[in-house]
């Protein structure tokens, strides 16, 4: 199975499914979501949510602030989203190999490790779910952008009148008991918190451990839950942040007894912004030869 084919045939699939996810919104819209207004939710007492909501503010406000002129910036979110798009296929019971989901966006052909037709078809079906919710987060279809923008109007009036992140989680609630999938309302938690001015740095959190099973859904336990998914998210980003930081830093200054002509620490930076990566993609992004290229990955990569 050659990975670019993989790739292409995932975005027909995404689209149909996007397609199918559309069939009747307006039906469950209008009944969800009356002209009057969102249906209202009790929100919980500020009382039982102060502590979390201000540790996740907090912490969402220091990675923006880390991340937003971060010369790695790009590389971070990037990497972000593979952890972002695996975690969300991994609530609904889809387990992909962090490396496999790379691959298979770079083009490459991943190499399936299942024991049998069985095992190795759980493998694409998670690659196949885990790539749609990276779409859905960095590289949404047309149809997924119009999902998107409905999930952002649902949005607007609670984050307006709860606050950003409070109006996010009843306004999520809201959009799920509309018999809407989680995808869509993903995706735009990025854009609605960017348009509150909240953050600055479109950062994939999603809270996707509120929605492991087992979990509570009464308004009173969920809330909190999901903001402290939140938390533990931007943590991660963070602790991840300054590993790459410190791999990067090292690589460039291993590289600086080079030639002024030297093209490693360009190599450098593009091997960091791609767990994955071949040498011909390599070789074409910064126009030298294969075999150079060869030589370079092979010496850098290991660093990341």
């Amino acid at each position: 199975m050659c990975g670019i084919s993989v790739a292409r045939n995932e975005q027909q699939r995404s689209t149909v499914m996007a397609d199918e996810q559309r069939v009747g919104f307006d039906t469950r819209r209008a009944t969800a979501y009356p002209s009057s207004g969102a249906r209202k939710e009790a929100a919980p007492a500020l009382g039982d949510i102060a502590a979390v909501l201000t540790r996740t503010v907090l912490r969402c406000g220091q990675l923006d602030q880390q991340i937003y002129r971060h010369p790695l910036r790009d590389v971070i979110l990037f990497r972000s989203c593979l952890e972002a798009a695996r975690n969300c296929a991994a609530v609904d019971g889809y387990l992909v190999d962090p490396w496999y989901l790379a691959a298979v966006l770079e083009g490459l052909r991943p190499r399936i490790r299942g024991q049998d037709v069985f095992e190795r078809g759980a493998e694409i079906d998670a690659a196949r779910v885990a790539f749609t919710q990276y779409q859905w987060l960095a590289r949404p279809t047309g149809l997924q952008k119009k999902a998107i923008t409905q999930a952002r109007a649902v949005a607007k009036p609670l984050t307006q009148s709860l606050g950003p992140f409070l109006g996010s989680a009843l306004a999520f609630r809201q959009w799920i008991e509309a018999g809407e999938s989680r995808a869509p309302f993903r995706g735009a938690l990025m854009e609605v918190w960017r348009e509150d001015g909240v953050l600055r740095t479109p950062l994939p959190l999603t809270g996707a451990a509120a929605f492991r099973s087992g979990t509570s859904w009464d308004v009173r336990t969920w809330v909190p839950c999901w903001l402290q998914a939140l938390e533990d998210e931007a943590d991660a980003i963070r602790i991840m942040t300054r590993t790459l930081e410190a791999s990067w830093r090292a690589a460039r200054l291993q590289a600086g007894g080079q030639r002024s002509t030297s093209r490693a620490r360009a190599a450098i930076d593009v091997i960091a912004a791609h767990p994955v990566i071949s040498a011909t993609t390599l070789a074409t992004r910064l126009s030298m030869s294969t075999r150079i290229s060869s030589v370079v990955t092979v010496r850098y990569a290991r660093v990341f």
